[in-house]
Parts: C-alpha cells; structure tokens; sequence
C-alpha cells in the first residue's frame, strides 16, 4: 500500500546527514563533530569509541550504509583504500578480491598503483595478488590530474548526489534481497500432508494448531532455545531430551500412553518417526480405511494433538504434572461431542427425520408443590 518501513526510511534520513559530512567538511556543524568525535581524521575513517553518543553512534550507522551503497570516482586516488572500498565497476561490490593465500595491507591506497608522469596504471607491485580479470578491470578506469580529489558517487542518482528517496529504496531492496536469499532451516513438506491436513474435520482453531506443528511452527523449547527466548531445550517434563514437535507430541514418556489408549490404540514407534508429517501420513494410510473412517481417524489424532499441547501447556504455566488418564478422558469427551454435532448437521442436511420438542408452555405445578413466579420493572421517575 506504500507504507514505508519506519527503521529504513529513519536509517535512510541519517545517511543523508553523514553525505552532508562528507561533502560539507568546512560547515560550522561538520567541524564541531569533528572536533568532539574524531580531531584527528576524516569522517570516513572515524571510529566510535568507548563512550560513544547515541547521536554519534547513529551517524556511523549511517556511513555504513552510505559506503556500501555508493562507490569511488579514482581522480588522484589518496583517499581510496585499495583492498577496502568500492571502487571498480562492474564487480561485486566494487571491490579487489585478493588471489589465495596473499597478505595485503588494509590501508594502502589507489594512489600507490598510479604513475602520474605517464599517466597509467603500476599494477606491478599488485600483480601478484590479482587475477588477469581484475586487472583488466582496473586498466579500463580513468583517472584525472593529482590536483583532484577522490570522490564519492552515490549511483541510483543521475547528478551522483545522495537523496532520502534513491536511499530509502536501496536500503528496502537490499534488505528485502536478503530476507528471500537467507537460508531455510525447514524443509518441504509433502503435498499430501498438507491436503490431509486441510480436510481434517475439526475446529478451525484445532486445523491451525496442526498445521503449525507440521511447519515446526509451535513455542517448543527447541524453537524457544533457538530464538535465544529460553535458557535450555530440554523438555520441562521428562527432562531428559530436546523438546521438538516430535518429541512433545509424540516421544515424551509420559503422551505414548495418551496414543496408546485412546481410541485408536496407536502404538508409539520411536525409531521410525523422522517428523511430524512423515507420521501423520504414514498413520493415517494404513490399511484399506474407507473415506468414513479415515475422517473419523483424522478428527481423533487432531483432537488427541491439541489436548496434549494444551495438557503440556499447562504443566509448564501452571507446574501441574499432565495424567495421561484425565487427557484420555477429555480427548474422547470433547472429540464426542464434537462428531455428534457433525453427525446432527449432516443428518439435517439430507432430510433425515429429527425429533421435534413442543415449545416450552407455561403450566400449573404438581399436587401440594407451591410455584412462585417473579417479575419485576424499574421506572426512573418512579418514587
């Protein structure tokens, strides 16, 4: 809808700030940083320090994004570090890779490969550190008279000036790139699982919560621990293994007796669950079921998953021990009443007889029983 990203766009208005730093050095303002922060050096070379202000520490934030969007024009090339800053088009960040196993120094500067009498490139004292690409690069860029000084070229503008707009939008799409390119620590989940768990026949909320177990996407300690939001792993109740979705729904001791004896009397094997929806799957294609009895089956493992995430739920909040019994229990009565209600509507829905209560009339009371109706009314201007 066009709403920006507040962080970006506030990091975009800074570096606009530090790109008046830079071009500006002589202003009253440039020069009063520059004494408190960094007397001795340039802006693109100051550091932060130990005691640093939020204002300063925010400005260093901002070069750093200005650095790794924008690139140097070589004219004398003092102020260009050689194996450091972007300055090469057409490479990958702009800058020398050095070939294996060669030492470098950080701050040596372009202006060291130039021979301003001839006016080329030395790439002698470098050549052994590159390879013919890099070099063949560098020999194609030109460079003016020792009298000019480097500049620094922001390129998503045609004057090569910096904007809060070209920046905003740089920032968004390099951290938008990111986000797409950063490696997954989940995996693919099979078409069928996800088509099984769709056509669960359950409440919404129960759908869900399966759903996000298949997708690893529940607060086990595992994914807690992971997230740097728990101190440990390890189960809260058995204490003994990691708590992953496997294991809290269906490894920890203490819920094999819930699979066990409930209605479907499934039996645990722990050697062969590798993950949740490889198990769903296998379970529930055992045997010739019909369409009837898979749903049926369906419905109990989905009511039997969220009882003992709500039983495991409890016992961490509330440090009440689950009793695979009592969630027994409270599987079949919920589930029960649950496929009654389901049952009702589909017999409604095909016309099936249904019995019809009389309404409810107002009648005498029994032999020697008194019966007191109340009412009462209420009016504001009443006294």
């Amino acid at each position: 809808m066009g709403f920006r990203d507040l962080h970006e766009f506030n990091l975009a208005l800074i570096a606009k700030q530090c790109w008046r730093l830079i071009t500006e050095p002589d202003s009253l303002w440039a020069k009063t940083l520059k004494d408190l922060y960094f007397p001795n050096e340039n802006f693109l070379q100051a550091r932060k320090g130990s005691r640093a202000s939020w204002a300063w520490a925010s400005l260093l934030q901002g070069r750093d994004i200005l650095l790794q969007g924008a690139h140097w024009q070589v004219l004398d090339g003092s102020l260009i570090r050689l194996w450091v800053d972007n300055w090469i088009p057409g490479f990958e960040g702009g800058r020398i890779q050095p070939m294996a196993n060669g030492v470098v120094d950080l701050e040596q500067k372009v202006s060291s490969i130039i021979n301003f009498d001839t006016s080329n490139w030395d790439l002698n004292p470098i050549r052994h550190l590159i390879d013919d690409r890099t070099a063949e690069a560098i020999a194609k860029i030109k460079f003016a008279s020792p009298r000019n000084k480097d500049r620094l070229v922001w390129p998503f503008e045609k004057n090569g000036c910096y904007s809060v707009k070209s920046g905003y939008h740089w920032l968004h799409s390099s951290s938008t790139s990111r986000q797409q390119n950063r490696p997954s620590s989940s995996r693919d989940v099979d078409a069928a699982c996800w088509k099984f768990v769709w056509q669960i026949k359950a409440p919404s909320k129960i759908c869900n919560f399966i759903w996000r177990a298949v997708r690893n996407g529940i607060a086990t300690k595992e994914n807690l621990f992971r997230r740097k939001m728990s101190t440990s792993p390890i189960c809260s109740i058995c204490g003994e293994f990691v708590e992953s979705v496997e294991h809290l729904l269906l490894l920890c001791p203490w819920v094999e007796p819930v699979w066990f004896g409930g209605q479907l009397n499934i039996k645990i094997d722990k050697g062969a669950i590798t993950s949740m929806d490889r198990w769903l799957l296998s379970v529930t294609n055992e045997g010739d079921l019909s369409v009837a009895d898979r749903e049926w089956m369906s419905t109990i493992i989905a009511y039997t998953c969220w009882h003992i995430w709500k039983a495991r739920c409890k016992a961490v909040m509330e440090y009440k021990a689950p009793h695979p019994l009592s969630v027994i229990r409270v599987i079949q009565s919920s589930c029960g009443d649950f496929l009654e209600v389901q049952r009702s509507i589909y017999q409604r829905r095909n016309g099936a007889p249904q019995a019809h209560n009389p309404p409810q009339r107002w009648s005498p009371p029994p032999c020697n029983i008194i019966k007191v109706n109340v009412d009462a009314s209420w009016r504001s201007n009443a006294h």
